[in-house]
């Protein structure tokens, strides 16, 4: 279940180049003013954002050994098993993901 430094290393990766593409749109966007609402959304969007790459991962190891018919199943119930609930709590289960040696 526990994934390799060189992985964990790919994810981080992958979760800064997505992060980078988030902010640079706050950049991009001249409609709103940078205002302390405009920043306080670019800092919780950013985090939120980096750690939805692991949060998946994450839910994607502890389903790693189930048979395609039991992924389906869970699809139904819940979203392949919590990966949505994992989604919007992101930064939780990412740190989860980092942290889980």
């Amino acid at each position: 279940m526990k994934d390799k430094i060189k992985i964990k290393l790919l994810v981080a990766l992958l979760s800064v180049g997505i992060t980078s593409i988030a902010i640079m749109l706050f950049f991009l966007d001249d409609s709103l003013e940078w205002n302390a609402y405009k920043i306080v959304s670019c800092i919780i969007v950013g985090l939120w954002v980096f750690f939805i790459i692991p949060a998946i991962r994450n839910s994607y190891l502890l389903n790693e050994g189930k048979s395609l018919e039991e992924w389906f199943k869970m699809g139904f119930c819940f979203g392949a098993s919590r990966i949505m609930f994992s989604i919007l709590l992101a930064p939780f289960f990412g740190i989860k993901y980092y942290f889980d040696l």
